[in-house]
């Protein structure tokens, strides 16, 4: 496989992992466990595949971001009380994890590649 491949390749599983994050979110919103567990799974195998391509550095960066956005989900969804004070900050996380996950995902994708992306 050659470094675009590769780079295409790694792009397809971060996107695989953020739509599976949406689902994990989903599923703890729904509070159905069976389907927590199965999202876990594969968020658990999407990471895995990431890692085997030795990008473990955006592995800890979408684990943080699927952390954060879980926090912010139960915040949002906890009574206002508790929420107010550390809502503010969860959405900077959230937000900064996005920008990491972002930026180590771009970083390392070949100059062709980015060009090739930006494209009409």
């Amino acid at each position: 496989m050659d470094v675009v491949e590769a780079e295409v390749r790694l792009a397809a599983l971060v996107s695989a992992h953020r739509a599976e994050q949406a689902a994990y979110r989903s599923a703890l919103a729904a509070e159905n466990s069976a389907q927590v567990a199965a999202c876990t799974r594969r968020l658990e195998q999407i990471a895995q595949a990431v890692r085997t391509a030795g990008r473990v550095d955006l592995v800890t960066a979408l684990v943080e971001e699927t952390n954060a956005g879980a926090v912010l989900l139960t915040l949002l969804t906890a009574a206002d009380e508790v929420s107010r004070d550390q809502l503010p900050a969860a959405l900077t996380r959230f937000q900064a994890g996005n920008d990491a996950v972002d930026a180590l995902s771009e970083a390392r994708r070949p100059r062709a590649a980015r060009r090739a992306r930006a494209a009409p």
